[in-house]
């Protein structure tokens, strides 16, 4: 019987060191030209998650089209060292000069932030 305590906490313990990516955050509002930090949003999960690479698009609210990056504003490689970790990813992306102000969107995750005058302490994350 104390065998069989044994492995469950063993097990139990592995299951800590899987996780996976389940979103994004960025700061709610945004300046244009700014450089910002994206935080990829991890998780504990249930088996081992080889997370390739990401990339972060914009675009204005009204010409944002599902599944589609838009203007490319930042891309990187995860691999082996940063991904199945347990603790956030945050990788640092410029905010186009040229963007212009208003309500803009984040595929593929979807987070609609808003340029401003300002770069906010406030992030809002992907649903």
């Amino acid at each position: 019987m104390q065998f069989r305590a044994s492995i469950a906490a063993a097990v139990s313990l592995f299951a800590l060191a899987n996780a996976r990516i389940y979103g994004i955050a960025f700061p709610e509002t945004v300046k244009a030209g700014d450089q910002v930090n994206a935080i990829i949003e991890t998780e504990n999960y249930f088996q081992t998650v080889q997370d390739i690479a990401v990339a972060f698009g914009i675009a204005p609210e009204a010409s944002a089209y599902p599944g589609t990056l838009s203007t490319v504003i930042g891309s990187f490689y995860l691999g082996p060292e940063k991904s199945n970790v347990l603790d956030n990813i945050t990788e640092t992306v410029t905010i186009p000069a040229d963007l212009a102000a208003g309500t803009t969107t984040l595929t593929n995750y979807n987070v609609t932030i808003t340029v401003g005058d300002a770069t906010s302490e406030n992030y809002v994350g992907s649903q």
